[in-house]
């Protein structure tokens, strides 16, 4: 009787233990697929010609609906003095920096996780020789 009932309560705590882990690769899953997308339509702003500043947002399609996405970009707020090289002849600043963020969110339970992606990347602001 007694070892039945040490049994018991060790297969109620493996069963928990495997409920645990199941919920974690569940997790990791989401985690990694998140990240995946979040990837992906960062690629998708960076091959654009000509970005533009502003937000944008969606909703992923086939397999992966429940994932949203958003996309800011904004000037990035660099020194006040610019890199060598950055100004011209009539001391305008060349170079313009853009901050590059892809956040990608989905509903578990009644919390909204997220994973964000941050880049930086630089526009010639107009055709002209750099200054030695």
């Amino acid at each position: 009787m007694i070892a039945l009932a040490i049994m018991g309560i060790g297969l109620g705590i493996v069963m928990q233990l495997f409920s645990g882990s199941l919920q974690a690769a569940y997790k990791s899953g989401k985690y990694t697929d998140a990240t995946l997308l979040a990837r992906q339509k960062m690629e998708e702003v960076l091959l654009k010609n000509e970005l533009e500043e502003g937000w944008e947002s969606g909703v992923f399609s086939d397999d992966f609906r429940d994932f949203s996405w958003e996309v800011q970009i904004k000037p990035y707020q660099y020194a006040d003095q610019p890199v060598k090289g950055q100004l011209g002849a009539d001391n305008q600043v060349l170079i313009k920096m853009l901050q590059i963020e892809v956040k990608v969110s989905w509903e578990e339970g009644e919390k909204e996780r997220r994973v964000s992606l941050l880049t930086l990347r630089t526009i010639l602001k107009k055709e002209t020789l750099f200054l030695s």
